[in-house]
């Protein structure tokens, strides 16, 4: 079985079918729309279309406000992951989970989850600090 791989992308810079698709998906799911002929005549999406789409795209949603992820690229060279750890710590974030691929070509990707609630500053901020540290390649929010 070939292994899938996900992307999150901001929905504006996708082709609109795969927004109308997701349009259609919602209201099929929230009952506004009685069958799929409906949701997508609604949406002004094509038969075809949806179902080409409907089982890959979704929304990406944070169902706890109080919980955000953090993906990052780093190098791979001692003390890299240890100077974040610390920057989320002073941060006043609290470390959930951690998760971190092999490193390959030098570097490796980590993920974590952090409570923010008693974050002591805005965490575009917290982001940016981290951005700032010597060797972080990448820093995301999902």
């Amino acid at each position: 079985m070939e292994k899938k791989t996900y992307y999150i992308v901001d929905a504006q810079v996708l082709p609109e079918v795969f927004n109308k698709v997701v349009a259609a998906k919602e209201l099929l799911e929230n009952k506004t729309a009685k069958n799929i002929s409906t949701a997508i005549k609604m949406c002004g999406l094509s038969r075809s279309a949806f179902y080409k789409y409907k089982d890959s795209v979704f929304v990406a949603k944070n169902n706890d406000p109080e919980k955000v992820e953090i993906q990052a690229v780093l190098a791979d060279k001692a003390g890299v992951l240890s100077a974040v750890s610390n920057t989320l710590f002073e941060s006043g974030a609290n470390i959930i989970t951690v998760n971190q691929t092999e490193p390959k070509n030098g570097l490796a990707t980590i993920s974590f989850v952090i409570g923010i609630d008693m974050l002591k500053n805005p965490l575009d901020n917290l982001v940016e600090n981290i951005e700032n540290l010597d060797g972080v390649i990448f820093v995301n929010t999902l």
